[in-house]
């Protein structure tokens, strides 16, 4: 590839076939050397920099741009060629084709632009030729294209590059038909005719390149193949006459010997060779010669002659060449599959030298020779023949992962994985299933992975390592739902069933039974979450009480995965928070359903026997005590049963009460308005005094969420112990009026109808009346609280107060939409209270108004209100006509 220097001192330089000024001066030839060492130590960012920079200066000469330019694009080409991103090699093989084109665009009469065009031209075929070759062996630089689709792309490149090389051979016979001028320059800026000559041969050699390149896009002996390998070795078969030691003498007999291989004669390929001899080549050329003898060797079959060359060893006065390397691999290959099937330690021997040039070419490059040999290596271990190497495939799968090829590493560990199955190794084949699917991982393709890590616990579920790959799978179908819930929630649900069958007692259970709890809360499902949420409890402390005393102390957390940077830790309270969350809902929701009742019962007993498990665990902590208050609530409220409520409590409740303040105050205010409510339920009055007092000392904003819990619920409970528990409310928040600053804004109107309720339960009306006046100013568009206080104004036996309610309740008439329930209410009222008021005739004529226009008297429960109002106000307007005497009945 590097060839550029022969060619130009083939233009310029006097040599033993032709006479011709001097045209590279040493400070060109000093550029060249220095720049072909960077490339060769792949500094080629700074090859590109140096000739770009000089290209800069206006001072240059055309020959010396020309060469400059040359350099150029020899350096973007192989700086591609060494290049792994593929969008980054097309990103530097579109450029030389620019650096060209410009130079073309600037110079276009200039004779120095065939020497620019011509080496455009050849790396286009050679940058060609290296995707078809890597492509061919399995590898294509394009996704989602294929192979035809991919080879129909090359082609279309080459059958560019062959017409615009034609387009310079027919410039070239203009030159040689121009007549001769004895004016022409000296300068170096117009060739001579030599020079032109041998600028026609280079063309030549070029077109037979990319003739023979565009037949080996075909299937070896079709028509196309042949025609183009034919036309090829006649233009070849012209420079095979020029003398060894013309540039293209040694080049020509190897390209032709190459072709007559390819196309089947090894006869005349052979007789080609074997006139070459070594030592009047130079060292490049030697390894050339000894690259297609082992090739011609390899393809007539010559083991004899195959050995002779592959005992003369890889170097060559020293040294080796990427090339040769290359060609040894092929037969390392070769002796290593025929081995295979007979001798295991001379296969084993084979192993080891192809893994030596391997790793040889990876440390030493070039790139795009390591790149080829690993791709020959995978193509012939893909192989039936091979296939079920099991060491080999690892050892391609690993350095295609260190140069993150991974679609290469994941079809070598799949073959490795296959292998190790059909030899009876479940062991070894899950271990190489987990890596192929840590590199899904590692690229976060979820669904891949997923499907890895499914397929791994499935098919090995007795091994070790199953669980891990069932912890994954479930990490990755979890990473979809997040994306997409509809299609992959459900599958989610699945996996985590799945692991809790299979591993019921392991450490990564809890976690499983949590998320399931809260998949089915998010459906819905509210007795199965608080179901699952225990059995997640239930799985952590068993797993706790499984490890020895000193591991103990790493509780509540649950060991990490292999994903652990990307899940959560367990924690227990967050657990039983979720836990106090559902069973709230399902008490408002869902408690007062016969099926209901009895899940209920048992769920409270499980939890029951886990605070009294998780105290003897912790004592310190007030897990117990959550959790038997979850408990306590689901039998007091759910199944109306006081009695097993206060039992749960008196278990967990410090002993003595006051000792309590150590908890947290949540907790704290949970656990005692529990025991206050029981204590209400049972008429026990002896703790009273003491649960209010210890109540009192809780912030108020502790205390408001007791009141805003058990003051909306007061009008469910019965009479007595509605008014029991009232009365208790009113001392524990006596204080709210004076703190009702501090309140947040959005919780006021709820909290202070839940205070006025307290108030009217406990028979403080005037307490009552007082607050709710406070509250209607502070909220006059609030109708709740405005319906509340003029209810309560209408309650009381003066006349103002009477008159102040009617008119609260005609605003509430009108500022509710008609046929509304507020709306019916606040006529049922307004009629009411005229009637109290002394005004039947008006009370009367309203309610005819408005069940002519709402005959339905706004349902069941008001119509009967209504006409019982109604016949009231006519019995009024009755007995209060005068007499014939004229006097009230």
């Amino acid at each position: 590839m590097k060839c550029l220097l022969p060619f130009l001192l083939l233009l310029a330089i006097p040599n033993a076939w032709g006479q011709t000024e001097r045209l590279y001066y040493p400070r060109q030839r000093e550029d060249y050397i220095f720049l072909q060492g960077l490339r060769q130590r792949h500094l080629y960012h700074l090859a590109e920099c140096y000739c770009k920079d000089k290209l800069l200066r206006g001072d240059l000469s055309l020959p010396e741009r020309a060469i400059l330019t040359s350099e150029l694009i020899v350096t973007l080409n192989e700086w591609g060629m060494e290049t792994e991103d593929s969008n980054e090699r097309q990103s530097r093989w579109q450029e030389a084709i620019s650096v060209a084109e410009a130079f073309y665009r600037r110079f276009p009469t200039s004779d120095w632009r065939f020497i620019v065009a011509l080496m455009d031209l050849k790396y286009r075929i050679t940058v060609a030729s290296a995707i078809r070759e890597e492509m061919q062996l399995g590898t294509a630089y394009t996704e989602a294209i294929s192979d035809a689709s991919f080879l129909d792309e090359i082609r279309s490149i080459l059958r560019k590059t062959i017409n615009a090389l034609k387009d310079r051979e027919a410039e070239l016979q203009e030159v040689f038909r121009r007549p001769k001028s004895g004016s022409a320059k000296d300068d170096g800026s117009v060739f001579q005719e030599q020079q032109w000559l041998s600028l026609e041969k280079h063309l030549q050699f070029e077109l037979a390149r990319g003739f023979a390149e565009l037949a080996r896009t075909y299937p070896a002996k079709s028509e196309d193949h042949t025609a183009g390998m034919v036309e090829a070795a006649r233009r070849l078969e012209v420079l095979s006459q020029l003398p060894l030691d013309h540039p293209l003498g040694v080049p020509s007999r190897l390209a032709l010997a190459r072709i007559l291989r390819e196309l089947g004669d090894g006869a005349r390929s052979t007789d080609i060779l074997k006139g070459l001899a070594e030592e009047k080549l130079s060292l490049d050329e030697r390894f050339a010669l000894r690259v297609e003898l082992i090739r011609l060797a390899l393809a007539t079959q010559q083991k004899e002659e195959l050995d002779k060359l592959l005992a003369m060893g890889r170097l060559i006065e020293g040294k080796t060449a990427p090339q040769l390397d290359n060609a040894f691999l092929e037969a390392f290959l070769e002796k290593w599959k025929n081995a295979r099937a007979n001798n295991s330690d001379e296969a084993r021997a084979w192993e080891a030298k192809i893994r030596e040039i391997l790793n040889g070419l990876r440390q030493n490059g070039p790139a795009f020779w390591a790149r080829r040999a690993e791709l020959l290596v995978t193509q012939q271990i893909a192989g039936n023949q091979v296939h079920q190497n099991i060491d080999m495939n690892v050892y391609l799968a690993e350095n295609a992962y260190r140069a993150k090829r991974w679609e290469e590493a994941l079809a070598a560990f799949d073959r490795a994985r296959k292998a190790a199955e059909q030899q009876k190794n479940p062991v070894r084949a899950l271990q190489l299933g987990l890596a192929a699917a840590a590199i899904e991982h590692e690229r976060e393709r979820h669904q891949e992975a997923w499907r890895r890590y499914q397929d791994l616990y499935r098919s090995f579920s007795d091994q070790e390592g199953a669980k891990d790959a069932a912890e994954l799978a479930i990490f990755h179908v979890g990473q979809l739902a997040k994306e997409n819930p509809t299609e992959f929630l459900p599958l989610y649900q699945q996996e985590l069933e799945n692991y809790l069958r299979m591993w019921p007692q392991s450490e990564f259970a809890c976690q499983a039974a949590l998320y399931l709890g809260k998949i089915h809360n998010h459906f819905g499902h509210r007795i199965d979450a608080a179901n699952y949420l225990l059995l997640s409890l239930e799985s952590w402390l068993q797993h706790v009480a499984s490890l020895e005393p000193q591991k103990r102390e790493s509780a509540p957390i649950a060991p990490d995965t292999p994903s652990q940077s990307q899940t959560s830790q367990y924690s227990v309270i967050q657990t039983v928070s979720e836990l106090e969350t559902v069973t709230a809902r399902i008490l408002q929701d869902e408690s007062q359903r016969p099926d209901t009742r009895q899940r209920l019962r048992e769920l409270a007993q499980r939890l029951a026997t886990w605070a009294k498990q998780a105290r003897a665990h912790a004592p310190e902590e007030d897990w117990s005590l959550r959790v038997a208050s979850i408990a306590a609530q689901l039998l007091l409220k759910g199944e109306n049963d006081p009695h097993s409520a206060d039992a749960v409590l008196k278990q967990f409740l410090p002993e003595p009460l006051d000792t309590i303040d150590h908890l947290d105050v949540t907790v704290k205010a949970r656990s005692l308005s529990l025991k206050l409510e029981c204590d209400a339920w049972l008429e026990q009055s002896n703790d009273n005094a003491q649960i209010v007092r210890l109540m009192r000392e809780i912030p108020i904003e502790a205390r408001l969420t007791v009141l805003e819990d058990l003051g909306t619920r007061l009008s469910e409970l019965p009479p007595q112990v509605r008014k029991r528990l009232a009365l208790s409310l009113a001392h524990i928040c006596e204080d709210l009026p004076k703190e009702w600053s501090s309140v947040p804004g959005p919780r006021r109107p709820q909290l202070g109808l839940a205070y006025s309720y307290v108030l009217m339960l406990s028979d403080n009306e005037s307490a009552a009346l007082s607050w709710l006046r406070q509250l209607a100013a502070e909220f006059p568009d609030a109708a709740d609280i405005q319906e509340e206080y003029a209810l309560l104004l209408a309650r009381q036996d003066r006349m103002d107060l009477r008159q102040e309610a009617l008119e609260r309740f005609r605003a509430i008439a009108q500022g509710t939409p008609e046929g509304s329930p507020r709306w019916f209410r606040a006529k049922y009222m307004t009629a009411w209270l005229l009637i109290q008021l002394g005004q039947p005739e008006r009370a009367l004529e309203m309610i005819r108004v408005l069940e002519a226009i709402h005959p339905e008297l706004g349902g069941d429960a008001l119509r009967d209100r209504f006409r019982r109002l109604r016949a009231l106000c006519e019995n009024q307007i009755t007995n209060s006509r005068p007499t014939s005497a004229g006097t009230a009945r």
